[in-house]
């Protein structure tokens, strides 16, 4: 796929909005299905008089909408028991303990610098970890856990008011020369950043009826032309019902990564790599599987709970050799996050960055160019274009990205190889 191979708009706006419509309409649990720890109350929405409930003992009137959630189980909600096509349901599995957290990489010696992530995600508990006896820090899926040295990772599951005891496992990394693919693959043509900045501008925007609305929209007729897109009846639901405007809005980090990988693979032109669909599929396919999720509200397919599974299956693994490095006292500034990439030179960065010094919020990549990176923005669009290093020429807040007069803090800089 070259990066001038784009998903049009092409799907049928009617047949979605019915679809849409019918979906938002119906009866639909709160809580959207999955693992929690501990009994809670759900509710329906839009709740009305003359629903019916079926917790596993048969379809009976439901007389109100507070309902608990004490077992594991399917719950389902109809219009009324005979008809099937209102029905929507969740299944949930409740816990009365705290989960054993298990690692994606065992405890074990490795050659090299990995990142795992954890499980099970219960939707109502904050995992936490710690290395050795440092600070305690809250486990965000989307980045997962980087381990470059030798460490006890230490994690916990917290609720409000009652953290679980730490479990520990010890990793030994021993380290290797870095990867030569880093300088594999062709710097990208003036040409190819202009088509990329241009698909970042156009047919990836995630701002209102730009887009990445469009490509929700078009996911969305493929879906209602073939269900099995998503397996799951109660995902599918909840996928057409989203508001794909706020699913676009909120789509940064799925959406940073296949622009990256479309580079990237544009970058190795010449090496046989396994095909990447377009962005509606890629989109389903993901959902699908479970690395992309809910918010926590349940309403838009934005989280990535699985952050590799979208990279790894779409390029070689000789390819691949993961980098990370986060904002701390090794890297209090945005510029020395900056340097670790003009010292390693990879191709493209990803970055996370925020208004916050505290707290990342925003995904997007950049390019090398030369001896500076160009960044591929979908949301600040005055950035998409702009120097890492560069004024965008804007009045505030787009007057600088980084820097001492920087507008926004960056808080990651990595990339998986190249």
């Amino acid at each position: 796929m070259t990066l001038s191979q784009c998903s049009q708009k092409s799907y049928d706006p009617e047949r979605v909005s019915v679809a849409e419509l019918g979906e938002r309409a119906k009866p639909r649990l709160t809580h959207i299905g999955g693992i929690y720890h501990g009994t809670f109350d759900t509710s329906v929405h839009p709740y009305r008089d003359g629903l019916w409930i079926d917790n596993g003992t048969g379809f009976l009137p439901l007389k109100s909408n507070t309902i608990p959630v004490i077992r594991t189980g399917r719950i389902v909600i109809r219009e009324n028991p005979a008809d099937a096509y209102s029905e929507t349901y969740e299944d949930y599995e409740v816990l009365s303990n705290f989960p054993t957290i298990v690692p994606s990489l065992g405890a074990a010696s490795y050659a090299g610098s990995v990142r795992l992530t954890l499980s099970p995600f219960v939707l109502n508990l904050q995992v936490r970890y710690q290395f050795d006896t440092g600070a305690i820090t809250d486990y965000d899926p989307d980045l997962g856990i980087y381990i470059d040295h030798s460490v006890v990772l230490r994690v916990q599951s917290c609720s409000p008011t009652l953290c679980s005891a730490m479990q520990s496992f010890n990793y030994t990394i021993t380290p290797v020369s870095p990867n030569t693919s880093t300088s594999s693959g062709a710097e990208l043509t003036v040409n190819d950043l202009g088509q990329l900045l241009t698909e970042a501008k156009i047919h990836f925007n995630q701002h209102a009826f730009s887009g990445l609305y469009d490509q929700i929209q078009t996911a969305k007729n493929l879906l209602l032309l073939d269900p099995t897109l998503i397996s799951d009846t109660a995902k599918r639901q909840r996928f057409i019902a989203q508001d794909s405007n706020a699913a676009a809005d909120a789509l940064c980090t799925t959406v940073a990564r296949y622009l990256y990988l479309k580079a990237w693979r544009t970058a190795l032109a010449s090496a046989t790599l396994p095909a990447l669909p377009d962005f509606p599929h890629y989109y389903l396919a993901h959902v699908n599987s479970g690395a992309i999720t809910t918010d926590s509200g349940g309403l838009i397919f934005v989280w990535v709970m699985a952050p590799d599974q979208l990279i790894t299956p779409y390029v070689s693994k000789q390819f691949l050799q993961y980098a990370e490095f986060a904002r701390s006292s090794l890297y209090p500034t945005d510029y020395s996050l900056l340097a670790e990439a003009d010292r390693a030179l990879p191709r493209f960065i990803l970055l996370r960055d925020s208004p916050s010094a505290i707290y990342s919020s925003h995904t997007f990549f950049a390019v090398k160019q030369g001896l500076t990176y160009v960044m591929v923005d979908t949301y600040h669009l005055p950035f998409n274009g702009i120097s890492t290093k560069g004024s965008a020429g804007q009045t505030w807040p787009y007057d600088y990205r980084f820097g001492p007069l920087g507008s926004r803090y960056l808080h990651y800089v990595y990339w998986y190889g190249l």
